[in-house]
C-alpha cells in the first residue's frame, strides 16, 4: 500500500492512497489535479528526492514544498557585520550636550538600576531559603503500602529492646567469666565438676522433705500414665548399676564434647550451615506470644491412636536440622502409653487454628505435613532413668525451606566448651501457658530462661533421677517454666560465631516439676553439645 503525505510546516496530511505500486508521473498527474503544481513542490521517498518520472515506488512519500531564496555569501555576511559595527559604533561614541558619551550614561543606569533592586534581592534570597528549608522539614509524600515493611516496622521497638537486653546479659556474662578465669590463674586450682560434690550434695539438708514430695519428673507427652512407677524405682541396689551405667553414658558422651575439630566429620556437611539459625523476625508457662516466622525450626510431633481411631494430636515438639532430620526427646517416641504411636510431624506452624498464618496483615506460606520413615532413640536412653532423652526422626520427603521452615544451627568450635552458666536461654512451645487455665496454646509461646549450675537441678531431683553434666539446668522462676506440650522442644540461644548471630541448639526439653511453673523448680534438658556426635553418626543422604 502506498500512501502519499503532504508537508505542511510541522504537519503531515494524507492527501492519497492506492493499494498498489504506482509511478511517479501517475503521483504526479493526480496531484496536479488537486490544484498543486510541480513547480512548487518535490517528491521525497525514504529520505531521499525522486527526479525519474518512471521510477516505482511502494510504501510512504511526502510532498514538500520547495523554499524560495539562496544560501547566502560571504557579502551577505559583511553586510551584516558591518551594519551591527556601525550601529553600536554610533550610539556608543555619542555624546550628549554636555560632552558625556552615550556609553557612560547607559552604565550609569544600568548601576543605578542594580542598586535600587538590591534590597529586593536579598528578600528574594531569604524567601528562597526559607521555602527551601521548609522543603526540607516536609514530611515525605512517599507512601509505603509494603505489608511487610510495616509489619517490621511495629515490631521494631520490641526487636531494640530486646536486643538492647540480651547485649546488656551478655555483656554481664562475660565480665564474670573474665573475673573467673582470673582468680582460676591466680589461684592455680582446677574446677571441681558437679560430680565430685555428689556426696555433699545428698548430704545439703536445704531441701525439705514437703518440697521433695511435691517434685515429680515427669515426661512432658501429654499421657502421663508411666510416671507413678518412675519414682517407686529407687533402691540401694540400682543406685549402684545406675552409677557405673551413668559414667559409662558420661564417658561416651564426653568423647563426643571434647572433639573440637567436628567439622572435620563426613556427616557435618550434611546440615545446612548457611541457611540455618536465621529467625524471620529480630524480636510455655508465664510466655508470650512468638512472633510469626520467629523460630522457624519447630516442628510438631504428632500421635494418633490406633484403638479409637481419633484425629492427629500434637502432644511434643522437635527441632529441624537439616531437610530430612528432625531431633527431638527420646521418649517423645519411645515406650508411647496404650495403642499410641508416632504418625506425623508438621513444619511451619504458628497458629493451630490458621493457615496459613496471617499477623498484622502479613502472612506465612502454609504449614508442611510429613510421615516418620523412621525414628532412631539413643541406645542408652533411660540408663539409667531419663538419661540420653534425645531421638532423631527421619521424614519421608526432603523440607521446602522458605522465610518459615528452616534448619537451626548446631554448635561448633569454641561453642562447644562455652560455658553456659549464667546465661539466657529461650524456648518455645505450644504447651500449658496459664497454670489457672491449664490448656495449650493456639499460638506459639516462647519465654527466656536462666541457665543454672548443675547443682541446683542435682538437689532438685536427688530423689528421683541423677542429673549430671550430660544435662543442662534452667529456669527456677515461679510461672515461668517449659510443660506438657513442650517436651522435645528446643532451648535455643543466640550466638555470634564469626561476627554472625544466629540461633544454636543448646538442649532439648526432658523432664521437671509435675506441677510445672507453681514453684521455683527448674527443669533438666539433654545438653545437646555431649551428642553431637550420636547425632552425625545417625543422620545420612
Amino acid at each position: 500500500m502506498l500512501e502519499v503525505q503532504l508537508e505542511s510546516g510541522n504537519y503531515l496530511l494524507t492527501i492519497m492512497n492506492y493499494d498498489k505500486d504506482i509511478s511517479i508521473s501517475k503521483i504526479w498527474s493526480d496531484i496536479e489535479d488537486k490544484g498543486i503544481s510541480q513547480k512548487d513542490f518535490y517528491i521525497l521517498s525514504n529520505g531521499r528526492i525522486i527526479y525519474d518520472d518512471n521510477t516505482i515506488i511502494s510504501g510512504n512519500v511526502k510532498i514538500i514544498p520547495r523554499l524560495l531564496g539562496g544560501k547566502g555569501g560571504f557579502g551577505s555576511m559583511l553586510r551584516a557585520i558591518g551594519a551591527q559595527i556601525e550601529k553600536t559604533t554610533n550610539r556608543e561614541a555619542c555624546r550628549d550636550l554636555s560632552g558625556r558619551r552615550l556609553r557612560d550614561i547607559n552604565e550609569e543606569k544600568r548601576l543605578k538600576t542594580w542598586i535600587e533592586k538590591q534590597a529586593l534581592r536579598e528578600e528574594e534570597a531569604a524567601e528562597r531559603k526559607k521555602k527551601k528549608l521548609q522543603r526540607l522539614c516536609a514530611e515525605p509524600k512517599h507512601e509505603f503500602k509494603d505489608k511487610h515493611y510495616e509489619y517490621e516496622r511495629s515490631v521494631l521497638g520490641e526487636k531494640i529492646d530486646d536486643a538492647v537486653e540480651q547485649g546488656f546479659k551478655i555483656a554481664v556474662v562475660n565480665n564474670l567469666e573474665l573475673e573467673e578465669k582470673k582468680v582460676k590463674v591466680a589461684k592455680g586450682v582446677k574446677r571441681k565438676t558437679i560430680l565430685d560434690d555428689d556426696d555433699s550434695d545428698d548430704s545439703d539438708g536445704s531441701d525439705s522433705s514437703d518440697n521433695d514430695a511435691n517434685v515429680n519428673p515427669k515426661k512432658k507427652l501429654a499421657c502421663e500414665s508411666n510416671e507413678s512407677s518412675a519414682d517407686n524405682q529407687q533402691s540401694s541396689s540400682s543406685d549402684e548399676s545406675n552409677d557405673n551405667n551413668d559414667k559409662k553414658a558420661t564417658e561416651e558422651s564426653n568423647d563426643s564434647s571434647s572433639d573440637t575439630d567436628i567439622a572435620k566429620h563426613p556427616s557435618w556437611m550434611l546440615l545446612d550451615h548457611e541457611k540455618c539459625g536465621i529467625s524471620n523476625t529480630d524480636r510455655i508457662i508465664g510466655g508470650k506470644n512468638a512472633s510469626l516466622g520467629m523460630y522457624p525450626w519447630i516442628a510438631r510431633i504428632g500421635y494418633s491412636n490406633d484403638l479409637t481411631g481419633s484425629e492427629i494430636s500434637y502432644r511434643c515438639g522437635g527441632t529441624l536440622i537439616n531437610k530430612l532430620y528432625v531431633v527431638t526427646a527420646a521418649h517423645c517416641v519411645s515406650n508411647l502409653p496404650g495403642s499410641f504411636r508416632v504418625t506425623g510431624v508438621r513444619l511451619g506452624e504458628h497458629n493451630s487454628e490458621t493457615n496459613p498464618d496471617c499477623e498484622n496483615g502479613y502472612c506465612s506460606e502454609p504449614v508442611q505435613n510429613f510421615k516418620p520413615i523412621q525414628m532412631l532413640v539413643h541406645k542408652r536412653y533411660n540408663i539409667p532413668h531419663f538419661k540420653n532423652d534425645i531421638a532423631l526422626i527421619r521424614l519421608d520427603r526432603p523440607v521446602d525451606y522458605n522465610g518459615f521452615v528452616m534448619p537451626i544451627c548446631m554448635p561448633v568450635g569454641e561453642l562447644l566448651e562455652k560455658n553456659l552458666t549464667g546465661g539466657i536461654a529461650e524456648t518455645a512451645g505450644w504447651g500449658i501457658f496459664d497454670i489457672d487455665h491449664p490448656k495449650s496454646s493456639v499460638i506459639l509461646q516462647t519465654i527466656k530462661l536462666p541457665i543454672l549450675e548443675t547443682y541446683e537441678c542435682v538437689n532438685a531431683f536427688k530423689n528421683q533421677a541423677q542429673v549430671d553434666e550430660l544435662q543442662l539446668c534452667v529456669g527456677g522462676k515461679v510461672g515461668q517454666d517449659s510443660c506438657t506440650g513442650d517436651s522435645g522442644g528446643p532451648l535455643m540461644k543466640v550466638e555470634a560465631l564469626n561476627d554472625i548471630p544466629k540461633y544454636y541448639l543448646i538442649g532439648i526439653v526432658s523432664f521437671g516439676a509435675k506441677h510445672c511453673g507453681q514453684s521455683p523448680m527448674p527443669a533438666v534438658y539433654t545438653r545437646l553439645t555431649r551428642y553431637l556426635i550420636w547425632i552425625l553418626e545417625n543422620i545420612s543422604p
